[in-house]
C-alpha cells in the first residue's frame, strides 16, 4: 500500500489488535464505506440527474481506491481513458476488442511482473485484475452493440451498447464505489439502467425498497469474515510449510488441508457478500421478482450461499461460488470459441485465460487444471450412468443410494481443500511438496477415472443384438 502518512495509523493500530495485516484491513474498510456512499446517494442523489450520479461514483470511488493505494490510482485512470480512446476513435470494430484485450492484459501482466512476490499482498493490482475485467467487457459490448442484429446472440442484445458511452459514464461505471475493489462485474447497460431508475421494485417514481436486503447481506459478510478472522489463526496456509505439518499423518495432514480449504474460501466469501450489500443499496442488483412476486437483488450476486454450503458436486462448488468471473468469461471468452468446434479446446483455452489473469504463479495453474480434472471426470461418471443400465440400476437401490451420496460427499468434502493448495501457496516448491506428501491423492484416481471413462462405457453399455439392430433400423425408417 502507498504510504498516507500518519492518517493510516490508527489503520494500522486497528490491524495488529485484530491479528491482520494494514492492506487487508484497509481493503475490508474501503468495501464498507460502500455502504454510507450509497445510503447518501439514496437520500440525496435519488432522482437527480444522471451526470450527478456519474460525478459521484466516480469521485467516490476513486477516493476509496486512493485511501487504498495513493497515487498508484493513476493506473486505473490510465486504464479507463485508454478504452475510452480505444471506442472513440476506432469505434464498434473488432479491432478495438482485440486492442483492448491486448492492452489490458498486457498492462494488468506488466503490474503483476513489477510488484511480483513470492505471496499474495493487497496492492494496486488487487482492484485492477477487476477492473481489467469490466474494461474489456466495456468494449467488447461496445463492438456487440453496433453488430447487426441477425448475427447478435440473445446475450449480446441484452448487454450490447448502440451508442458511444460518455466519458463520464465510462469513468462512473468504472470506479462505482460497490465494485471498484472486489467486484462484482457488472456490465455498462446495467449501470445506465440503474442511472436511468429502471432497476427499481416500483412504478411509483419511490426510492427502492432494498435497505434490508442490502443490511442481510452486510451481516452474513460480517459473520463470514469474523469466522474467517478467527479460524484464520488455527488453519493457515503457511503451517503447510512447516516441518510440523510433514510430520502428521496422512490422514491428519489431509484433514487439515480439507478444513484450511474450507476457511480460505471464507474470506473471498466475506468481501464478495459486503460488496454485493452496498451494490444492492444503490439499487444496482435488481433483478425482478419471483413467482410469488418479491422483488430480486441477487442480479450482482458473487456467490449462492446455500447452494454453495450444501454442494453435492464439483459443478455445484463452480456453480455457486465466484459467479459473476464464471458468467464475465462464459460470455466474453467461452461462447466467442465456437469457431475451434471443440467444447473441449474452448474449456480448456478458458480456463488458461483465467490462469494468466491471475498471475504468474504456477499454483493459480494448477489449482485450475485440477478443475479441469475434477469437473470432466465427474460428468463423466454421470454419462457412465446414461449408457449403463447395470450402473444405473445399481447406484439406484435403495440401499446403496444413501451410502453412495455419503461416501461422494465425503469425497467432494475430501477435495475441496486440495486443489486450493497451489492457490493459496502459489509456489511449486511449497504447494508441490504438500501433494507430495498427500501423494497426490487429488490427481491420480481422477486422471485415471477420466483416462478410462470410454472403455468403460464402451465395456458397460449393453450390446444390441442383430434383430433388435434390425427392428430398430425399420422403425427408424417407418418413422
Amino acid at each position: 500500500m502507498a504510504d498516507q502518512g500518519s492518517g493510516l495509523g490508527l489503520v494500522k493500530s486497528l490491524a495488529g489488535v485484530i491479528g491482520t495485516n494494514e492492506a487487508s484491513l484497509s481493503l475490508l474498510l474501503g468495501i464498507l464505506a460502500g455502504y454510507p456512499l450509497a445510503f447518501f446517494q439514496r437520500r440525496f442523489l435519488f432522482g437527480k440527474s444522471a451526470a450527478l450520479h456519474h460525478v459521484y461514483f466516480a469521485l467516490t470511488g476513486l477516493a476509496i481506491l486512493f485511501a487504498n493505494f495513493g497515487t498508484d490510482i493513476l493506473h486505473h485512470v490510465i486504464c479507463v481513458f485508454t478504452n475510452y480512446l480505444l471506442m472513440r476513435v476506432i469505434g464498434p470494430k473488432v479491432l478495438s476488442v482485440q486492442l483492448a484485450f491486448l492492452f489490458n492484459m498486457g498492462y494488468l501482466l506488466a503490474g503483476y511482473y513489477y510488484c511480483a512476490s513470492t505471496t499474495y499482498d493487497v496492492m494496486w493490482t488487487t482492484p485492477h485484475c477487476v477492473m481489467t475485467l469490466r474494461l474489456i467487457g466495456l468494449v467488447t459490448d461496445y463492438y456487440d452493440g453496433g453488430k447487426d442484429p441477425a448475427k447478435q446472440s440473445a446475450d449480446q442484445k441484452k448487454l450490447g451498447l448502440t451508442r458511444l458511452p460518455t466519458l463520464l459514464e465510462v469513468a462512473g461505471h468504472s470506479f462505482h464505489f460497490g465494485g471498484v475493489l472486489v467486484g462484482p462485474q457488472f456490465p455498462m447497460r446495467r449501470y445506465l439502467d440503474m442511472i436511468e431508475g429502471k432497476l427499481t421494485d416500483n412504478s411509483e417514481g419511490k426510492r427502492p425498497d432494498c435497505v434490508v436486503p442490502a443490511l442481510k447481506r452486510m451481516a452474513l459478510g460480517l459473520a463470514y469474515t469474523v469466522v474467517f478472522a478467527v479460524l484464520n489463526g488455527y488453519y493457515y496456509e503457511e503451517y503447510m510449510t512447516e516441518p510440523t505439518f510433514f510430520e502428521l499423518p496422512w490422514l491428519q495432514k489431509y484433514l487439515f488441508v480439507l478444513i484450511w480449504g474450507k476457511v480460505f474460501l471464507y474470506k473471498y466469501v466475506g468481501v464478495w457478500l459486503l460488496a454485493e450489500g452496498s451494490c444492492i443499496l444503490s439499487s444496482l442488483t435488481y433483478n425482478g421478482r419471483d413467482e410469488r412476486g418479491n422483488a430480486l437483488w441477487d442480479a450482482c450476486a458473487n456467490i449462492k450461499l446455500r447452494k454453495y454450503e450444501m454442494v453435492m458436486s464439483f459443478q455445484d462448488v463452480i456453480d455457486s461460488f465466484n459467479i459473476n468471473t464464471n458468467k464475465w468469461c462464459a460470455h466474453y471468452v467461452y461462447k466467442r470459441l465456437k469457431f475451434l468446434n471443440n467444447r473441449m479446446l474452448s474449456q480448456v483455452s478458458t480456463l488458461v485465460f483465467l490462469s494468466v489473469w491471475h498471475g504468474y504463479h504456477s499454483g493459480y495453474y494448477a489449482c485450475l487444471f485440477l478443475e479441469l480434472v475434477y469437473v470432466n471426470a465427474e460428468k463423466q461418471a454421470h454419462d457412465l450412468l446414461k449408457v449403463s443400465p447395470l450402473v444405473s440400476s445399481v447406484v439406484r437401490h435403495p440401499v446403496i443410494r444413501p451410502v453412495l451420496q455419503v461416501s461422494l460427499k465425503l469425497v467432494l468434502l475430501a477435495h475441496l481443500g486440495y486443489p486450493l493448495v497451489p492457490f493459496g501457496l502459489l509456489k511449486s516448491a511449497k504447494w508441490w511438496q504438500v501433494h507430495k506428501s498427500l501423494y497426490f491423492t487429488g490427481h491420480w484416481p481422477f486422471l485415471l477415472f477420466w483416462a478410462a471413462a470410454p472403455f468403460l462405457k464402451k465395456l458397460l453399455k449393453p450390446a444390441v443384438s442383430d434383430k433388435e439392430g434390425v427392428k430398430i433400423t425399420k422403425e427408424t425408417k417407418s418413422e
